[in-house]
């Protein structure tokens, strides 16, 4: 009869799985309200790009990423160029060389005017005529030294102003590069219009300025090259011989220092015990 109950009572149901129970229930719940992974992943998709569009991170997943770049536009800069400074001092001691045989060769100008035969409106011997061109020589080398030593000094302040513009135009640049990229009010639209303005200046600017400095930078390559006036002696012989010829009052004697050498040796000849001259 137990045999036969058993047989015959209802089968019984399949038996739950071994971890069926309140947590798994839980869990299942909750999977079901977090909706499918994709929407999930669309989700923070979106507030990346909200992210960016208010100038924060791009989010993914739990961790924020590296902020997007704009990329800038590009910035000519300045070319490389050296100032010589030293070629400048030496510049400075030529020209001050030249003003100062210009003031020497002036004074012996003047005392030729008050000789008699300047007064007599004759002709100028040779070694007045010779100072005349040796000071014309002399303000065209002062004219050329003060061109190039000026040259030099616009050199150094155009190199000086074109980095002040480069940086006005990075610092812009990285302000539009955090600006929105499409802007969400009118204020910020006239902010990004304002800074776009501000940019495009500055490189016609900075154009304008880097053309002028590599003209700059040739002639003062020129300048360097160019060797400096060293012959005061020259100017010193042109000096003795107009004052030989002031002293002889513009006349026919000898008005040269040759000349006055030459006398003088001839004399030495005739009389050996004279004193040296």
């Amino acid at each position: 009869p137990a045999a036969s109950a058993e047989g015959s009572g209802p089968s019984a149901g399949p038996s739950a799985p071994p971890d069926a129970g309140p947590g798994r229930s839980a869990s299942r719940r909750r999977s079901r309200s977090a909706g499918p992974p994709s929407t999930a992943r669309r989700s923070l998709a979106v507030l990346g790009i909200l992210g960016v569009l208010a100038g924060g991170y791009a989010l993914s997943g739990s961790r924020p990423e590296t902020p997007p770049v704009m990329a800038m536009v590009p910035v000519g800069m300045a070319p490389d160029f050296t100032a010589d400074g030293e070629w400048a001092t030496r510049a400075g001691a030529a020209l001050a060389s030249v003003d100062q045989q210009l003031v020497d060769l002036d004074a012996v100008e003047e005392a030729w005017e008050d000789t008699p035969a300047a007064q007599r409106d004759e002709d100028p011997p040779t070694a007045i005529t010779e100072l005349r061109d040796r000071r014309e020589e002399l303000e065209r080398r002062r004219a050329t030294l003060q061109a190039q030593l000026s040259t030099f000094a616009m050199l150094n302040r155009a190199g000086e102003e074109v980095r002040a513009i480069e940086a006005s135009l990075r610092s812009v640049e990285e302000s539009l590069a955090e600006a929105p990229r499409e802007p969400e009010s009118r204020e910020q639209a006239a902010q990004v219009t304002a800074l776009e303005a501000q940019r495009d200046q500055h490189q016609r600017r900075l154009e304008a300025g880097l053309e002028e400095l590599r003209g700059l930078q040739e002639d003062v390559r020129v300048a360097t090259r160019t060797p400096l006036p060293d012959d005061e002696q020259v100017t010193e012989e042109v000096r003795a011989d107009a004052l030989a010829a002031v002293e002889a009052g513009g006349g026919d004697v000898a008005t040269t220092v040759s000349d006055r050498d030459a006398r003088d040796a001839a004399t030495d000849e005739r009389d050996p015990d004279a004193a040296p001259r």
